[in-house]
C-alpha cells in the first residue's frame, strides 16, 4: 500500500467508521448473525468499487479476511429486516462518509445484504475481530466487542452449537412449512386433557406453544423474510431443548393415543 499521509488518514477514518458503525449497531442486539456468501464477494465489491488507480494500493490479505469473516455479520429486526453491523445502513453511510472513496463500495454492500439468506447464528470468543497489528496503514478490525455477543460455553465449541442452531432452523422450518395452526390447537387441547400423555406432557405442551407463540407474532410475515424471523426467535428462546420435540415426533406421540 502506498503511505501518503492524506491517503492514511482516509483509511484510519474508514476503521474508525467501521468501528462506531459496530458499537452503534449493536448496543441493542442480542444475537447478531452471518450472512451465506460466495468467498470474496464484499471484499470485490470493495476493491471493484475504487478509482483504478488506486485499487492496488487497498489490497490486502489481512482485509479481505475481515470482509470474509465478518463483513456479512448483520442484526435481525422483529419483521425479519437485516442491518449491516459493519457497514451501517444507508442513512448511517450518507451522513458519516459521503464523500469518501469506499462510498459507492458500501451502499451496493448494504442493498446487496438486504437479499442474503442467513448462514449461521455469530459465535466468538474474541475481543476483536479482525487484525489491529498496526504495519503501514493498520488492517480492518474492530475492537472491543460487546460481551453480550454470544460466547462458547465451557465443553462446546462455536462449530457444535452453529450446527445444533442450524437443525433447529431446519426442523422448525420444515414442522411450521406442513403444520396448520388449527392442528396445532387441536394437539394442544389433546395433550391437555388425555391422561396418557402425562410422561410427555410438559416438553410436549411447551412445545406446541412455542410454535403457537411464534405463527401469532409472525402469522403475516412476508415469505422471504420467514427464515431470517425463525432464525432470531429460536436465538432468543430461553429455552432451545423444547423446540428439539419436532413435529414428526408429537404427531407419531398423538397418533399412538388416539381415542
Amino acid at each position: 500500500m502506498s503511505t501518503k499521509i492524506s491517503d492514511k488518514e482516509e483509511y484510519a477514518e474508514l476503521i474508525q467508521y467501521i468501528q462506531n458503525t459496530f458499537k452503534a449497531n449493536t448496543l441493542s442486539v442480542r444475537n447478531l448473525f452471518i450472512a451465506d456468501l460466495p468467498t470474496d464477494y464484499l471484499y470485490n465489491i470493495f476493491i471493484s468499487s475504487l478509482p483504478d488507480e488506486i485499487r492496488d494500493e487497498y489490497k490486502c490479505a489481512k482485509c479481505r479476511e475481515f470482509f470474509n469473516k465478518y463483513g456479512g455479520l448483520i442484526s435481525i429486526d422483529a419483521l425479519g429486516n437485516p442491518t449491516s453491523v459493519v457497514f451501517g445502513n444507508e442513512r448511517e453511510i450518507l451522513e458519516e462518509i459521503p464523500h469518501t472513496l469506499w462510498f459507492v463500495a458500501f451502499i451496493k454492500i448494504i442493498k446487496f445484504l438486504d437479499f442474503v439468506r442467513i448462514k449461521d447464528i455469530f459465535i466468538t470468543d474474541k475481543e476483536i475481530l479482525g487484525s489491529d497489528k498496526d504495519d503501514k496503514w493498520g488492517h480492518l478490525h474492530i475492537h472491543n466487542v460487546p460481551k453480550f455477543i454470544t460466547k462458547i460455553p465451557k465443553g462446546s465449541s462455536a462449530v457444535k452449537m452453529q450446527l445444533e442452531m442450524r437443525e433447529l432452523v431446519d426442523d422448525a422450518a420444515k414442522f411450521l412449512s406442513v403444520i396448520p395452526v388449527t392442528e396445532l390447537k387441536k394437539w394442544l387441547v389433546k395433550i391437555k386433557s388425555n391422561r396418557d400423555l402425562h410422561v410427555f406432557n410438559d416438553t410436549a405442551a411447551h412445545t406446541i406453544r412455542w410454535y403457537l407463540s411464534f405463527y401469532r407474532q409472525y402469522y403475516d410475515i412476508p415469505y422471504s423474510k420467514f427464515r431470517s424471523v425463525l432464525w432470531k426467535h429460536i436465538a432468543e428462546s430461553e429455552n432451545k431443548e423444547i423446540i428439539r420435540y419436532t413435529g414428526s415426533d408429537l404427531e407419531i406421540l398423538l397418533e399412538n393415543t388416539d381415542n
